[in-house]
C-alpha cells in the first residue's frame, strides 16, 4: 500500500499595508522559503492559503535584504504561480500541521482571524502541529480548543521580540507587539538574542523568533510531524496483530482439532491391528496344542 504524505498548511498575509504607514509590506520572503525548502525535500505536501486567496504579497524589503539567497530568490522565482486558497475554503480539510509565516501584514488580517483559529484548534485536537514563525505565531495567540482552554496559556512560545521591533523602529506601528500579545494571554513567552536562531518547543505547538529561526522551525515542525506518523503506523500494526492472532487461532484451532481426530483414529486403528494380531496368534497357539495332542494320543 503506498503510503499517504504528510500535509501541511502554509498561511500567509494578504495584508500590503503597513498600518497607516502608506509602506508597503506582506509575508517575509525567507519566512516562507526557508521552510518551502524544508517541506519540499522532506516530501511534505504543503497547501497555501490566505485570508483572501490569490497571490499572496511579498514584502518588497525582503526581497532585496535576500537577493542573494538562493533559497528565497528560487523559492520567488515561482512565487507567482502559489496562488493561495482562501482560508474559509481550507477549514474542513485535515492536515498533519500549520505553519504561519511571518511579515508584517501578519497583524492586521491573521492576528484574530477566525477561519485561521478554527483550523488550528481543529488540527491541535486532532494531534496535529501548530506552529509559526516571526509574526506569524502572533496570530495564534486567541486560539481556544474545544473545551473552551487556550491553546498557548503555560505553554513556551517564540516569536518577534520586542528588542527586535525596537531595532527596527516598528514597535508603536503594529497594533500589538507578538511579546506583549503572549505576555497577556499568559503564555511563557521565551527569546534569544535579536536575530539569533531560537525555537520554542511545547508538545506540538511550534514557534520560531525571526528570520533567522524558519529553517529550524520548519526541521522541528518536520521531525514532529515525521515521529508522529510512525507512531499511528505502529498503532494500527499493534492493533492489527490480535486481529491477525485470532483469524490464525480460527483457523488453526479447527486444524488442530482435524489433526487430533485424525491421531486418535490412527491410535484406535493400530489398536485394532494389535486385536487382530493377538487373535491370530492365539488361534495358532490353540491349533498347536490341538496338533500336539492327537500326535501324543497316536504315541499311545
Amino acid at each position: 500500500m503506498k503510503a499517504m504524505k504528510l500535509k501541511v498548511l502554509m498561511v500567509v498575509t494578504s495584508n500590503d499595508k503597513l498600518g497607516k504607514t502608506g509602506e508597503q509590506t506582506g509575508y517575509y520572503l525567507p519566512e516562507a522559503a526557508h521552510p518551502y525548502t524544508v517541506f519540499h525535500d522532506a516530501g511534505v505536501e504543503m497547501t497555501w492559503a490566505s485570508p483572501k486567496g490569490g497571490v499572496a504579497p511579498v514584502d518588497a524589503g525582503s526581497v532585496k535584504a535576500y537577493a542573494k539567497d538562493k533559497e528565497s530568490t528560487d523559492f520567488l522565482k515561482g512565487a507567482a504561480k502559489y496562488h493561495t486558497k482562501k482560508l474559509s475554503d481550507v477549514e474542513s480539510e485535515k492536515f498533519d500541521a500549520i505553519f504561519v509565516v511571518g511579515g508584517y501584514g501578519v497583524m492586521w488580517d491573521l492576528v484574530g482571524n477566525k477561519a485561521l483559529e478554527k483550523i488550528a484548534a481543529n488540527t491541535y485536537e486532532e494531534g496535529g502541529v501548530v506552529s509559526g514563525v516571526c509574526h506569524g505565531p502572533a496570530a495564534l495567540v486567541g486560539v481556544h480548543l474545544d473545551d473552551g482552554s487556550s491553546l498557548v496559556k503555560g505553554k513556551e512560545v517564540a516569536c518577534f521580540s520586542n528588542a527586535e521591533e525596537d531595532q527596527v523602529k516598528r514597535r508603536k506601528i503594529v497594533p500589538e507587539t507578538c511579546e506583549d500579545a503572549y505576555g497577556k494571554a499568559g503564555a511563557k513567552y521565551t527569546k534569544g538574542k535579536p536575530w539569533s536562531n531560537h525555537v520554542a518547543k511545547a508538545g506540538r505547538l511550534i514557534t520560531g523568533q525571526n528570520p533567522m529561526s524558519a529553517k529550524s522551525t520548519a526541521e522541528a515542525v518536520v521531525k514532529s510531524i515525521a515521529g508522529k506518523a510512525v507512531a499511528d503506523k505502529e498503532e494500527k500494526w499493534s492493533m492489527i496483530e490480535p486481529l491477525q492472532a485470532a483469524q490464525v487461532q480460527s483457523a488453526v484451532v479447527p486444524l488442530l482439532a482435524a489433526l487430533s481426530l485424525f491421531a486418535l483414529a490412527a491410535v484406535f486403528a493400530k489398536m485394532g491391528g494389535i486385536r487382530m494380531l493377538l487373535s491370530k496368534t492365539q488361534t495358532t497357539q490353540e491349533g498347536d496344542l490341538e496338533l500336539l495332542s492327537e500326535a501324543e494320543a497316536d504315541i499311545e
